[in-house]
């Protein structure tokens, strides 16, 4: 998934069809589920600065509760609360405010910016369903959902690609 913290339509999908994914699909370990960050400046003024605060709970492992509690709480993304937030998941709060503050974790989120819009991410949500090889961490992308369709949606998808593996 691509996302952005301020996107109404992945906290949707965040709140309703990526429950039951979870449920049916990952914890069984049907499927795995990898999430990158695509905020959009240019609508969303506090999506950039969300996905930082993501990236540097990420470094402490943290990186899930910090992505449920933003896109569960996207009314409250300025920089004060992603540091209240950091604190309330007990953050090693000079670690967590020296990435944030770093130059480097801004480049390095930029590139991945870059890398998204290159294969053609320009919008979210956006999903990129596929299969990976076992023991490469390379994806091979069969589908393309743009949107936070509902649940069914996925799951019609989800099991044609499986049955195809079988």
């Amino acid at each position: 998934e691509f996302a952005d913290y301020e996107c109404p339509y992945c906290r949707d999908f965040a709140s309703k069809s990526m429950k039951q994914i979870e449920r049916d699909y990952i914890d069984s370990g049907r499927i795995g589920f990898v999430f990158k960050d695509f905020p959009i400046e240019s609508t969303h003024p506090h999506a950039f600065g969300a996905a930082l605060a993501a990236l540097c709970a990420g470094e402490q492992g943290h990186l899930w509760e910090m992505n449920h509690k933003l896109l569960a709480e996207s009314s409250a993304l300025e920089r004060d609360n992603l540091f209240r937030d950091a604190e309330s998941m007990k953050l090693d709060m000079t670690k967590f405010q020296g990435c944030f503050a770093d130059d480097k974790t801004s480049t390095r989120l930029r590139q991945l910016m870059r890398e998204a819009g290159e294969i053609g991410i320009d919008g979210t949500p956006m999903f990129v369903l596929g299969i990976r090889k076992p023991g490469s961490n390379t994806i091979k992308g069969l589908r393309l959902i743009e949107g936070g369709y509902p649940y069914e949606v996925f799951k019609a998808t989800l099991d044609m690609l499986i049955a195809t593996q079988n």
